[in-house]
C-alpha cells in the first residue's frame, strides 16, 4: 500500500500518456491442499496491486484507464508460518501468485487505440516443485495508438529475472516479433533484468 501510494504521487505529478508496468501481482490464498500441489485454485484476494494503483491515481484526480492486461504466470504453492521440521508450523495454507504486464492510458489524453494484443515467450525457466514440474509464464502486452497522424507502438514486458540466458532468448523474441510491424515508432517499457555483465 505504501508503495502504490508513492507510484501513484509520481505518477499524478508527471500525467505520462502511457505506463508500462510489469508484475502487477496479483495474491490469493486458499484452504491447503497437498492432494493439488501446484494447482492454481485458490480464490481469497489478498492484494491486488492494480486495484490498489488504479485507487491511489484516483484519489489523486489521476484517471487512467487499463487498455491491455497480459496475464503471465498464474503458480500456487502451500505456504506456512513457523517451520515444519520443528514441529512449530501453523497458520496452513496455499498462496495463489498471478503476475501480470498491464497498459495504462490518461483519461483525456486524445490518444486513441488501433489495437491491442500481448504473448507469451515460447522461452521460459523450468520450475520444479516438490517433483512437480511447472510453467513460470513470461510475456509482453501492447497497444498501438494514435493521435491525429501519429502511430505508436507501446509495449510492456518482463524478462526472466534467474537466467540471463532465457531472458536474451526471451527479448529476441520479442524483437523477431516486433521486426514485421508497420508501425514506425516502438517503445518498449522493459524490466530486462540485466546489466552489463549478464547476457
Amino acid at each position: 500500500a505504501a508503495r502504490s501510494k508513492s507510484l501513484a504521487e509520481e505518477i499524478a505529478a508527471a500525467q505520462p500518456d502511457l505506463i508500462g508496468l510489469q508484475e502487477v501481482a496479483l495474491w490469493r490464498h486458499g484452504a491447503m491442499q497437498l492432494d493439488q500441489l501446484g494447482k492454481p485454485n485458490a480464490t481469497e484476494v489478498d492484494y491486488d496491486f492494480l486495484a490498489t494503483l488504479l485507487a491511489d491515481l484516483s484519489q489523486r484526480g489521476a484517471g487512467y484507464e487499463v487498455l491491455q492486461i497480459q496475464e503471465e504466470s498464474d503458480v500456487e504453492a502451500p505456504a506456512f508460518t513457523g517451520n515444519p521440521y520443528t514441529g512449530t508450523a501453523r497458520d496452513s495454507q496455499d498462496v495463489r501468485l498471478t503476475v501480470r504486464d498491464v497498459i495504462l492510458l490518461r483519461q483525456g489524453s486524445g490518444i486513441q487505440v488501433a489495437d491491442r494484443g500481448g504473448a507469451h515467450y515460447r522461452q521460459e525457466l523450468p520450475v520444479d516443485l516438490a517433483g512437480v514440474p511447472f510453467r513460470f509464464v513470461r510475456g509482453y502486452a501492447w497497444v498501438e495508438v494514435t493521435r491525429g497522424s501519429y502511430v505508436l507502438r507501446y509495449v510492456s514486458t518482463h524478462l526472466e529475472s534467474q537466467n540471463s540466458d532465457v531472458a536474451a532468448a526471451q527479448a529476441d523474441e520479442l524483437l523477431q516479433a516486433l521486426a514485421g510491424l508497420t508501425t514506425q515508432t516502438t517503445i518498449i517499457a522493459c524490466d530486462c533484468n540485466a546489466d552489463p555483465g549478464s547476457g
